[in-house]
């Protein structure tokens, strides 16, 4: 199997918890027979590398320099993250599922999923509500609307805790049978393996009726 896993950051480029787990995620897909793709931005370091445990990094920058907020930001870095993935998906080969790492790469992703008609998954580490001392105001609202996109978009959702998985049914009304915790145990790859599985098969089902 084929997978992108889009983030905002990894190796070198590490800002929180999310670059290291993206990281031991790819190399334990790699570890599970999948040819591991990570789309990913970096400034500094932008282009393919291939890195010595078999993940393939494709490290873009954001087309353009001047934003007014992190939402324009977003969006404009969508755009290099599409590019990427649909080049990887018609010159590499068929991508068979997008794992989307957190809301900044919801937009990239719903637009992927619909052109390439493919399944998705979205993992969350954290959440809006959490995070902002502010989450009513009008750049909190529309990032929880991202999450809430993201969340319903996708085949199935990833997080870490118990608490976590409460927390995403709660503020975005999903069912507790989309959520699935995985957690950094000796099972990770296996159990990931299997979201991953289960989530292109009910895809191909869903769109063979």
């Amino acid at each position: 199997m084929r997978v992108a896993i889009l983030t905002w950051e990894y190796p070198p480029r590490v800002v929180g918890d999310m670059a290291l787990y993206v990281q031991y995620l790819s190399r334990e897909l790699v570890e599970h027979g999948f040819e591991t793709h990570v789309v990913t931005y970096n400034e500094d370091l932008k282009g393919l590398q291939e890195e010595p445990s078999g993940v393939i990094v494709h490290r873009v920058g954001n087309p353009v320099k001047t934003h007014l907020n992190i939402l324009t930001w977003v969006l404009t870095l969508s755009q290099e993250f599409e590019r990427v993935t649909a080049d990887i998906h018609h010159a590499v080969g068929p991508i068979d599922l997008i794992d989307c790492q957190e809301w900044i790469t919801v937009p990239a992703t719903c637009s992927l999923r619909k052109a390439l008609g493919i399944p998705s998954v979205v993992t969350i580490h954290s959440l809006e509500e959490q995070r902002s001392v502010n989450p009513s105001n009008p750049v909190s609202l529309t990032i929880r609307h991202f999450e809430r996109l993201g969340t319903h978009a996708s085949s199935r959702i990833i997080v870490t805790s118990e608490k976590m998985k409460k927390e995403v049914q709660r503020l975005h009304n999903v069912p507790e049978t989309s959520v699935e915790i995985v957690s950094k145990a000796l099972e990770f790859g296996t159990k990931i393996s299997e979201i991953y599985a289960d989530a292109v098969k009910n895809w191909e089902e869903s769109e063979g009726n």
